[in-house]
């Protein structure tokens, strides 16, 4: 499977399992030019950011791991851009849902709230 297919199939898991657990989503691969946010939900007070990492195997480590420093200061830099245009108010934090496609399906999620923090 392509690498985008496999990003576009964890996002809708990922944004099928937040709305269970309550989460509107507000927007979704918000662009800025720092870089994109994969999903953005709100419950409650709580505004979270979210970045998805779909994996096929494990074998390069979980798709958590994926989410390195570099990436996290990209997500929190477009983060501050899209809270200057539309902060709800409250609280807000950064998640990571991590998603394992077994042939194109997702077959395992997990769902990691404040998942790292800005420095």
């Amino acid at each position: 499977m392509r690498r985008r297919e496999a990003g576009a199939r964890g996002e809708d898991a990922a944004c099928a399992l937040l709305e269970q657990e309550g989460y509107t989503i507000l927007a979704r691969n918000f662009h800025s030019r720092y870089g994109e946010i994969d999903i953005i939900a709100q419950c409650g007070e709580i505004t979270a950011f979210v970045e998805v990492k779909a994996r096929e195997s494990v074998q390069y480590g979980l798709p958590c791991e994926a989410v390195t420093p570099r990436k996290q200061e990209k997500i929190i830099q477009t983060a501050y851009v899209w809270l200057q245009a539309h902060d709800p108010g409250g609280m807000y934090r950064f998640d990571v849902v991590e998603v394992l496609l077994t042939a194109g399906r997702p077959t395992g999620i997990r769902h990691l709230p404040d998942a790292f923090r800005p420095a």
